[in-house]
């Protein structure tokens, strides 16, 4: 689970949900979960590109990972992942201190305001897969 982050979650879309019911429960999860991904990318790139970066530390740290929900439900946190990635020993686990703030030093928020920026762009892209993702699946002829 990221140590900061935002999640984005996808709920909605009667013709897609209508449809979605009638596909087997693994093939629902995989589209959805594929959807949402790809969804969820813009954010992703878009935190990256406002992150200060002094060190890089920050920029390597942010990613995206599903969460479990509930039946149905398919999650992507995106923010700034616990431990070292991509070969930084050390992690970026000050990042909130820059998002929020301290006593001694303003708020300089990044990860926010790229959600806000993107969040639209983000559903509706995540629509558009899943629409095409159940094209796919429909097309491949595969029923499991």
């Amino acid at each position: 689970m990221a140590e900061m982050g935002i999640s984005f979650t996808f709920t909605g879309g009667k013709a897609i949900e209508e449809i979605l019911k009638k596909l087997p429960e693994n093939v629902q999860r995989e589209i959805g979960l594929k959807a949402v991904k790809e969804g969820a990318q813009v954010i992703l790139e878009e935190a990256q590109r406002m992150a200060p970066v002094r060190t890089g530390r920050t920029f390597n740290a942010i990613d995206m990972q599903t969460t479990p929900k509930t039946k149905g439900e398919i999650s992507v946190d995106i923010g700034v992942m616990r431990g070292a990635k991509r070969g930084d020993k050390k992690g970026a686990w000050y990042a909130h201190f820059v998002e929020f703030g301290t006593v001694q030093k303003g708020a300089r928020p990044w990860l926010r305001p790229a959600f806000d920026t993107k969040a639209g762009e983000a559903v509706q892209l995540t629509g558009k897969a899943l629409w095409k993702f159940i094209e796919k699946f429909m097309a491949s002829g595969r029923r499991k």
